[in-house]
């Protein structure tokens, strides 16, 4: 930015100067040795509209002071960071919105800046491009902020403008970004900082090697691409051997309609990197393909922005998991056993389907030789309960402290703990290597079991499914009553005009209990017709014309104030035992196990529902 009022904050000390015609800026700082752990952030505004206000989040004193060296001056090629941007901008707004918490240390640090989604940074920084760049055409920034820096805080205002852009603009938003990427100085060409760009990065649902020989490997679910890497002054050049495909949607003619991304990774670029934490820029060139012919088949450039955990930035589990304790362990979906099911019960020789990613486990031992894991393996009965196996595997940490759980049918499991979300919370992805050389990702939270159950005192509000950033009109969620019934909310913007229409919103009714294991169980019943409906009870009888359908079991695991629940669920889906050749003698009501998976998940409870249709 040129000719800017810049702000240097060095914990809570001021430094002013101003960048010159050209954008560079020089600002000289005194410290002193208590400083050291001090967080370093740069503002710019512009002295022609105070509306463009740029920033910059460079880290503690400590790490600047290293890669600055012995000649103490910290400069872009020392620290991508010193660059602000509107890149820089997004990031450092994003790291503030979401720390909400004083940065004591180098760790709350570290810690901290897992918290940024390079999507949305990436996202984000792109609007600000477009309201700068186009304001000839009548784009300017939001009314509702004070300037660029606040837009970019506001995950709600931010989400909505950005969807906006994508589903209104997709074509000059899309040209937005490729300028944002090929901009001199806005990304960095190499890792930004004196880390070395060969590791292990892992993206929670898969992961990049760039190892030392300029050899490497993308891994993602179903999917190992080799590759070759090399620096350029047009930023890391990959060369595969494969693409990959990403299934992706849109909406023609009325109709929604899925298509196919045949994905090639080009380059790769560094909006943010540290020693613990990356966040990349891949270049990618996709091939377009419509099963159904309803669009030709096309070739189109892209970028894609993801959050890489390096291998110094994972939770060390000694730091972490107690040994003794009990934990939800996150996996990749296998299939689980519905005890009594045969084929004979079902006249469409579609017997029922079970899944489960999770399994709860205990780990003994000692965390420098490894030990035993006591693991209990899910499983349900015919009705729907939750049923367990007990069988014993071993566990070791290997050299980059990711934990190793290798299973009695010759399965490993390999987790790679990426944060601490709260106390008995780890943010987790959790591989396994198939027969076929490939590998099944899942990403997910180790849960700690505590003490904690559900009041039904307590229960009755609103719970939510956090918001994701890149689709704001999506909720789902469940509004719980004080007598036990139930709404479960769902919105979507189906055709993607950034509206929510009435065949976009559906409210279901159901009904709720506590039961007698401390587990919050949710039911949804539905009459003869097909449609959802309300019975007069939790166990309707046979004359009511309103049989169980779905049911929700939340095993409570953790809870945080003042609105974060993390627990194991147990989900069914039913059909009408009548339906089925069920032996004489068996009883198990009016409804037998269609489909059931269980896994971990998080809800929060909010005042009111994320979505409401107007009258």
């Amino acid at each position: 930015m040129e000719n800017a009022n810049i702000e240097v904050f060095i914990g809570d000390a001021l430094v002013f100067t101003d960048s010159s015609g050209d954008g560079s800026y020089l600002a000289e700082i005194e410290l002193d040795d208590h400083e050291s752990e001090e967080l370093v952030k740069v503002f710019a505004t512009s002295q022609d509209d105070n509306k463009i206000k740029f920033a910059s989040i460079l880290g503690p004193v400590s790490s600047l002071l290293e890669y600055a060296g012995d000649d103490g001056v910290l400069d872009s090629s020392d620290n991508h960071s010193v660059n602000i941007s509107s890149v820089s901008t997004a990031i450092a707004a994003i790291f503030e919105a979401e720390a909400n918490k004083s940065i004591e240390s180098s760790e709350d640090w570290h810690s901290s800046l897992k918290l940024v989604d390079a999507d949305r940074a990436f996202s984000v920084a792109t609007a600000i491009k477009v309201f700068i760049d186009y304001a000839d055409r009548g784009i300017s920034i939001p009314s509702e902020v004070e300037d660029t820096y606040q837009f970019a805080s506001d995950f709600k205002l931010s989400s909505e403008y950005v969807y906006l852009l994508e589903v209104t603009m997709n074509e000059l938003y899309r040209e937005a970004q490729e300028e944002l990427a090929q901009a001199d100085g806005l990304l960095s060409l190499s890792s930004g900082t004196q880390a070395s760009i060969a590791d292990i990065y892992d993206l929670g649902w898969g992961e990049i090697k760039l190892n030392e020989d300029g050899t490497g490997e993308y891994l993602s679910d179903g999917v190992a691409v080799e590759l070759s890497w090399q620096e350029s002054s047009e930023g890391i050049v990959l060369e595969v051997d494969s693409t990959f495909t990403v299934s992706d949607s849109t909406y023609i003619d009325g109709s929604y309609v899925y298509f196919e991304r045949n994905r090639e990774l080009k380059k790769l670029f560094w909006a943010y990197d540290s020693e613990s934490q990356g966040m990349l820029v891949f270049e990618v060139s996709d091939s377009l393909r419509y099963p159904g012919g309803q669009l030709p088949d096309s070739v189109e450039k892209g970028y894609w922005a993801v959050s890489a955990v390096r291998s110094k930035g994972l939770v060390n589990p000694r730091d972490a998991l107690v040994l003794g304790e009990v934990y939800s362990m996150p996996m990749p979906s296998r299939a689980g056993e519905v005890v009594g099911a045969t084929e004979d019960y079902y006249p469409d020789f579609t017997t029922p389907d079970f899944t489960t990613n999770t399994m709860e486990m205990s780990f003994s031992g000692d965390f420098d030789e490894g030990g035993v894991v006591s693991v209990k393996v899910p499983s349900t009965s015919l009705d729907g309960k939750a049923l367990e196996t007990d069988i014993t595997a071993t566990w070791m940490l290997n050299n980059s402290n990711r934990l190793i759980v290798n299973l009695p049918d010759n399965s490993q499991l390999t987790y790679s703990l990426l944060n601490v979300v709260a106390d008995g919370v780890f943010e987790t992805s959790v591989s396994e290597r198939l027969d076929d050389g490939s590998y099944s990702f899942w990403l997910s939270n180790v849960l700690l079991k505590g003490n904690e159950s559900w009041s039904e005192r307590d229960v009755a509000g609103i719970y939510t499914y956090q918001p994701t950033f890149a689709n704001p009109l999506y909720s789902y969620s469940f509004d719980l009553s004080v007598d036990g019934s139930l709404v479960i909310v769902n919105s979507f913007d189906l055709n993607k005009n950034n509206e929510i229409e009435d065949n976009e919103y559906y409210e279901s009714p159901g009904r709720w209990q506590v039961g007698d294991n401390g587990s919050l169980f949710i039911r949804r019943y539905r009459s003869e017709d097909g449609s959802y409906c309300l019975p007069s009870s939790w166990e309707p009888s046979d004359d009511e014309g309103c049989e169980v359908s779905r049911e929700r079991e939340w095993e409570l695991h953790q809870f945080v104030e003042p609105n974060n629940y993390w627990f194991r669920q147990h989900r069914n889906i039913f059909r009408d035992a009548n339906e089925l050749s069920l032996p004489v003698g068996t009883d198990i009501g009016g409804y037998i196990l269609n489909y059931g998976n269980i896994y971990n998940t998080h809800l929060q409870k909010v005042d009111e529902r994320p979505v409401v249709m107007s009258e």
